[in-house]
């Protein structure tokens, strides 16, 4: 099993410095065995990360910073994991969200509002010794999965009562639109592409006729999905920025990010 990450961001044109943050990383993780718990067993995993500070807010940039590695450390450092084969989602929710406030407040300020760390946050995290996968995601963005050859959204985005709104995690009923999910590796090859709203705008949507998803994410996958270096990673992520700029700077303003995550 090769599991591969990769990312790329671009600041946007009306902003002075990129609010999008991205952690792609990857690594081994223990849990304890589900027969003995004094066991330890030992397990790859990847994991990618996106957040997007909100425009408005002061802070916006480091809460989105402190988010994405809050959800690393969170999942590799703090948690406990009790078993590869089952998960409470409901208890991972509270306390990750819980646990990203309080990194949050530890950089802030005495007089600050966390509301002005405000940013949006979507995140894959693949275990292998499951083979299985679990996802979260507040605000707008996306996220995309392939399975052998199938695209679909696994996670769409979710505006405010205006089109302009979206949900933080820094919001006070954040727990009521941070969605997280699970699924399971059913083929041999799997991928996911994250994006922020600038980006997820010319990949993918949800019609009355059903979805509709660029090929372009299958594309983004399948790179990542051959490479078979450090160098190629790195190679693949140069590709990725070079994307952005070309193709998707032209039609939006916003900073633009994506992260991929590809096992096979």
């Amino acid at each position: 099993m090769t599991i591969n990450v990769a990312a790329a961001w671009l600041t946007g044109k009306l902003h002075s410095k990129c609010q999008d943050k991205v952690n792609a990383c990857r690594g081994k993780i223990y849990i304890h065995s589900y027969i003995d718990e004094q066991t330890r067993i030992e397990s790859d995993y990847g994991l990618v990360v996106l957040s997007d500070g909100a425009g408005s807010k002061e802070y916006s940039a480091t809460g989105a910073f402190t988010a994405t590695r809050s959800v690393e450390k969170f999942f590799t450092q703090i948690y406990d994991w009790k078993s590869f084969d089952e998960y409470n989602i409901e208890e991972i929710k509270a306390e990750l969200l819980q646990y990203i406030i309080g990194e949050i407040s530890s950089v802030a300020s005495f007089d600050d509002d966390i509301s002005d760390y405000a940013c949006t946050l979507l995140f894959v995290l693949y275990i292998g010794a499951s083979r299985k996968y679990i996802y979260g995601h507040i605000g707008d963005g996306g996220i995309v999965g392939l399975e052998d050859d199938t695209l679909s959204i696994i996670s769409e985005p979710e505006n405010g009562e205006y089109k302009n709104q979206t949900y933080f995690i820094t919001d006070k009923d954040a727990v009521d639109f941070f969605h997280l999910g699970i699924g399971s590796k059913k083929s041999e090859q799997l991928g996911f592409l994250l994006c922020t709203d600038g980006v997820s705008s010319s990949l993918f949507k949800s019609t009355r006729a059903g979805q509709v998803i660029s090929p372009v994410c299958q594309t983004f996958c399948q790179w990542l999905m051959s490479a078979e270096s450090e160098e190629d990673i790195i190679t693949v992520s140069k590709a990725y920025r070079d994307n952005l700029q070309k193709y998707f700077s032209p039609m939006s303003k916003d900073d633009l990010s994506l992260g991929v995550m590809t096992v096979s």
